[in-house]
């Protein structure tokens, strides 16, 4: 098998589109039509490009019997439907008033809106994952869960703070939360501030470090190499910093703190060992 043969395989493996795929790789679709039918031949210095917008490795392409083709990689970890009703079911059986209203805000702000990747996951697939992630390791409170689903839509969906259906800490929580370079400062100095302040507030330190969390553990399906060892090195210096405040500042969250200090670790280190 040829190595556009190759390409065409995995494109097709994990769902890409011919355009998304270009946009990957800085070139046409036309160029990817031409590496796939055999007319082009991709130089080596995109090589490396290639596999990784493939979310795989050059070996994958030159191999004779790639072992990647064991698996099927998918975008998606868990049904934003399921855990939908499960937050739901959940919100009612524990009489979560914030929690309810929150989940029926997010849906309605996020609408439209997808996760970075090759499959179109819907972006509240999110959020759920985090709130689900609250109730999983203990820290399961109606505003921490009201937070979790609403965290980005500030940031990311041009909603006002006072809009949000919640309680005035949970308001202040998703604020914090909704980074903004400040005037005056660069865009580093900005994110030292940002992680300071996130730190002052129990709500805001959890959230952060459960949606970093969820980030880290799917990075690899939609980051560049680049930028995932960016990633890495900003959650060293900033996120587990947050973990490892909460410990001692907020005792009642020691035993999350050291599920999630324990699980960032463990992709941290198993990516730095494959990038």
């Amino acid at each position: 098998m040829g190595i556009g043969e190759r390409i065409s395989e995995r494109r097709h493996q994990i769902k890409m589109s011919v355009e998304a795929f270009a946009r990957r790789t800085n070139v046409t679709p036309d160029t990817v039509l031409g590496w796939e039918e055999g007319r082009l031949i991709p130089e080596t210095t995109r090589l490396t490009g290639i596999a990784h917008a493939l979310n795989t490795n050059v070996g994958y392409l030159l191999e004779d019997d790639p072992i990647h083709k064991r698996w099927q990689l998918n975008d998606r970890m868990f049904s934003e439907d399921n855990m939908y009703k499960f937050i739901e079911r959940k919100s009612r059986e524990l009489n979560y008033q914030q929690t309810r209203a929150a989940l029926e805000f997010m849906k309605k702000s996020h609408e439209g809106q997808y996760r970075k990747g090759a499959d179109k996951v819907p972006y509240i697939n999110h959020p759920l994952l985090m709130a689900c992630h609250a109730f999983a390791v203990g820290v399961a409170e109606d505003s921490v869960i009201a937070t979790c689903l609403l965290h980005d839509v500030v940031e990311d969906c041009g909603v006002q703070a006072e809009e949000l259906p919640v309680s005035r800490e949970a308001r202040e929580a998703v604020l914090l939360l909704s980074f903004e370079k400040q005037e005056g400062l660069t865009k580093e100095e900005s994110k030292e501030q940002y992680y300071e302040n996130i730190k002052r507030s129990k709500i805001a330190s959890i959230v952060k470090c459960l949606d970093r969390c969820n980030n880290i553990s799917g990075m690899a399906t939609a980051f560049s190499r680049e930028k995932m060892a960016n990633y890495i090195d900003e959650t060293e210096k900033y996120v587990i910093p947050i973990l490892d405040n909460m410990k001692y500042q907020y005792p009642e969250y020691n035993t999350a703190s050291f599920l999630l200090k324990y699980h960032m670790r463990s992709v941290l280190e198993t990516l730095k060992h494959v990038l």
